[in-house]
């Protein structure tokens, strides 16, 4: 999200049980909590469908070292798999403890 927007679905009626299995209902809640912002929306056959931004640089900074962290104990290969995403995705790389 190098400065793009997410298509996503979104569901105003957000139930927190729904979160491990709607897509829709996790990108509500970081659009209601203020990670993600609205850039345009439409509504089709009663379904809203968005186009999301993060909010600011802090939260972009956020969510690339939660995804590091995600990875960062899987086997070497796997980590240059996910360096190379992180540049494709956020334009640069991630810096662990080790160098880049």
């Amino acid at each position: 999200m190098h400065g793009g927007c997410l298509s996503a679905k979104l569901d105003e009626q957000v139930v927190f049980n729904q979160l491990g299995y709607r897509e829709s209902a996790v990108w509500s809640l970081l659009l209601a909590s203020g990670y993600l912002k609205l850039k345009s929306y439409r509504i089709q056959a009663g379904r809203t469908q968005c186009e999301l931004a993060l909010t600011n640089g802090e939260v972009r900074v956020m969510f690339e070292e939660m995804i590091a962290d995600w990875f960062s104990e899987f086997t070497p290969a796997y980590n240059a798999f996910i360096k190379s995403s992180n540049r494709i995705f956020f334009g640069n790389t991630i810096v662990s403890e080790n160098g880049p």
